[in-house]
């Protein structure tokens, strides 16, 4: 008979993530004093180091029986499944796939910053002016705000007659149809 304890399952399995990441850690400090400043030239090397820190804290958080460690978890999840395309580097079938798109990433960073300032220009004005209107979903809690403002002003999925309410309605199509022609056409 086998005996179920998740306690003690879930306790093994943090003891090993806590032993890995302490491994690659390590090795990440050892690989940063070698290098020295050209260390932080490599974006990998960022993707390493916050993927260690999140798992890190996840194990962490987990001992300490708190359920914030699921954040910590799927943030170092996402990061560690981007590490894997460091090693489809390698390969001839996806090796050009990988560096054009860092190239690329790195081609258009300013344009995302641009993008980004926009966007949250956007997002802070739509706030305090929509912030305490009912009628307004999406735009009560800053980052809701800012998560509406991407999808209406980059992916276009938005409702005018919802967004334009209350007694500052001229004014917030103003603003929509000014950040909507900054983000589409000029940016």
């Amino acid at each position: 008979a086998t005996s179920k304890t998740p306690g003690r399952d879930r306790h093994c399995v943090t003891d090993v993530l806590g032993i890995t990441a302490a491994s690659v850690l390590v090795h990440e400090i050892h690989e940063a004093k070698v290098f020295g400043r050209r260390y932080f030239c490599s974006p990998w090397n960022y993707l390493d180091v916050l993927g260690t820190g999140c798992t890190a804290a996840a194990v962490a958080l987990n001992l300490a029986n708190s359920d914030t460690h699921r954040v910590f978890l799927a943030l170092a999840l996402y990061l560690k499944w981007y590490g894997v395309l460091y090693y489809l580097q390698a390969f001839e079938a996806t090796g050009p796939y990988v560096r054009m798109v860092i190239k690329i990433v790195d081609d258009i960073k300013w344009i995302v910053l641009l993008m980004a300032l926009a966007v949250m220009a956007s997002a802070c004005a739509f706030f305090a002016l929509l912030r305490r209107e009912d009628q307004a979903e999406g735009f009560g809690v800053p980052l809701l705000t800012l998560f509406s403002s991407y999808n209406m002003l980059l992916l276009g999925d938005f409702d005018m007659d919802a967004l334009a309410v209350g007694s500052f309605a001229d004014l917030i199509r103003f603003l929509f149809c000014i950040s909507s022609f900054i983000v589409s056409i000029v940016i």
